[in-house]
């Protein structure tokens, strides 16, 4: 009867530690996602040589923009 005690109260602190740190994990995934993702998208608008707010399939050449002045 003892052990079944013990291995209950090992089996629930071990979910109540799991689902801790699963609530940490996701909100250290969501900031890092909020930090990296814009400069992510950035980088491969530039690879794409397309405008995001456009969105008219026109190149978007960084190049032509910096010499217009």
């Amino acid at each position: 009867m003892v052990v079944m005690v013990y291995i209950a109260a090992l089996l629930f602190t071990f979910l109540v530690a799991y689902g801790c740190g699963r609530v940490v994990g996701h909100k250290q995934g969501r900031r890092k996602a909020l930090a990296e993702v814009p400069m992510m998208l950035r980088a491969a608008y530039q690879l794409e040589e397309r405008c995001p707010i456009c969105d008219d399939e026109r190149e978007y050449r960084v190049c032509d923009v910096q010499n217009r002045g």
